[in-house]
């Protein structure tokens, strides 16, 4: 497929194939507010239980030790509290397949599980790999092409998937309490939610000069800018959090057919993405200078007044990833901090 699925792990290769294929993406060093997910040791609950999601029900007969998780946000959530997954699913932004701010968390290596693959639309999922780890919980919240393989991996362990089936909408603090309900920590998930609230609200104040600009966010490709235009998207919280506008013009603009809650410019319709400020990831430098060398893209006031920011790949991420472990490498994008 076309690079459609903006940073969600589905849909992302690996990086050096993002660069030369057509296949969906999207998903630095932050130094901004600690984030949440210090190991808890909080429990509670008891065993069986029976949690909801939006593709049915999974019934955990005892604390789940061996864990799979199929999504970044998922890995994230399952880690702050405090379980550590078996196995989760390939970041393809870090040579080590594992996102920069799960890392420091971990204390063994998962086993990596590929859940995409170069011009793939729906990658193939590696089942009987799965099944050799023998799971007895799968977290999929943020696992995209969960609907076509969830007969698949529930006959494997129980499945936990999102709350809701459009996952550029999910909220970490949402889907928390139905994961810790399932591995038995629901104690853990307060004091999580709590650092998050406190860390929003100290980023609020730390950025006077940002109130009030409107932004696009993008992803920018050979031949498309691929422009976040659902203001209701994951990414929007951080920016919100910073007295920051989604840009009206982008939220106007018609979505792509592929699930990626992103529109589609061209280099010549590309002055619908300006705004105060442009955040872009570029999938290569030849990539940037194609844009720079284009017609249309030099104009844009936000080319102009030097206010385009330049993501790399590992911010776009957790900016349409948010979890309880990537706050500040979501505000050091934003602010550059």
């Amino acid at each position: 497929m076309s690079l459609a699925r903006f940073l969600r792990p589905a849909r992302a290769v690996a990086a050096a194939a993002a660069l030369a294929v057509s296949a969906a993406l999207l998903s630095g060093c932050a130094t901004g507010a600690a984030d949440a997910g210090s190991t808890p040791a909080a429990t509670s609950g008891g065993f069986p239980v029976t949690v909801d999601h939006a593709y049915g029900q999974a019934t955990i007969d005892a604390a789940p030790e061996r864990v799979v998780t199929l999504g970044w946000m998922e890995a994230d959530i399952v880690t702050a509290l405090g379980v550590e997954p078996v196995a989760t699913s390939a970041f393809p932004f870090d040579k080590s397949g594992i996102a920069p701010w799960l890392a420091p968390k971990l204390t063994t290596t998962p086993t990596l599980i590929q859940t995409a693959a170069a011009g793939a639309d729906r990658a193939p999922l590696d089942l009987e790999a799965i099944a050799a780890l023998h799971p007895d919980l799968i977290v999929a919240t943020s696992y995209v092409d969960l609907e076509a393989n969830y007969a698949a991996l529930s006959a494997i362990a129980p499945v936990v998937g999102p709350s809701a089936k459009n996952i550029h909408h999910l909220d970490w603090k949402v889907e928390a309490p139905l994961i810790a309900e399932a591995l038995g920590k629901t104690d853990a998930v307060q004091p999580l939610i709590d650092a998050d609230t406190a860390t929003f609200a100290d980023a609020g104040k730390s950025h006077p000069e940002l109130k009030g600009q409107t932004y696009t966010l993008s992803l920018a490709t050979p031949n498309a800018l691929k422009v976040v235009n659902d203001p209701e998207d994951g990414s929007v919280r951080a920016f919100d959090a910073l007295g920051m506008t989604f840009s009206p013009t982008a939220a106007a603009l018609p979505s792509l057919d592929d699930g990626s809650g992103a529109a589609g410019l061209s280099f010549e319709t590309v002055d619908q993405a300006d705004a105060d400020r442009m955040y872009i990831a570029f999938l290569s430098a030849d990539v940037k200078t194609a844009w720079q060398n284009s017609a249309v893209f030099p104009t844009l006031s936000a080319v102009k007044d030097g206010h385009v920011v330049d993501l790399s790949m590992v911010q776009i991420a957790a900016l349409r990833n948010p979890s309880p472990l990537n706050t500040s490498y979501a505000f050091s994008a934003i602010t550059g901090s």
